[in-house]
């Protein structure tokens, strides 16, 4: 690896963490939980999945009526 490369790794936010500035994280290729600083949240997926499910119980109580 050179100093070019990327060095980012998608990982699955976990929780604030009390007492540190970082978030503690998830890294499903190593299986172990981090504490990072240097995060940035993908919004749009996060936004695209609630909107995915809004609809699906949505539909869920058309049917019911």
């Amino acid at each position: 690896m050179n100093k070019l490369e990327y060095k980012s790794k998608k990982c699955i936010f976990i929780e604030f963490t009390k007492g540190v500035k970082g978030f503690r994280l998830w890294d499903p290729e190593k299986r172990n939980a981090f504490t990072g600083r240097d995060v940035i949240f993908d919004e749009e997926s996060m936004l695209r999945e609630k909107s995915e499910t809004e609809d699906k119980a949505q539909v869920e109580l058309q049917i019911v009526q």
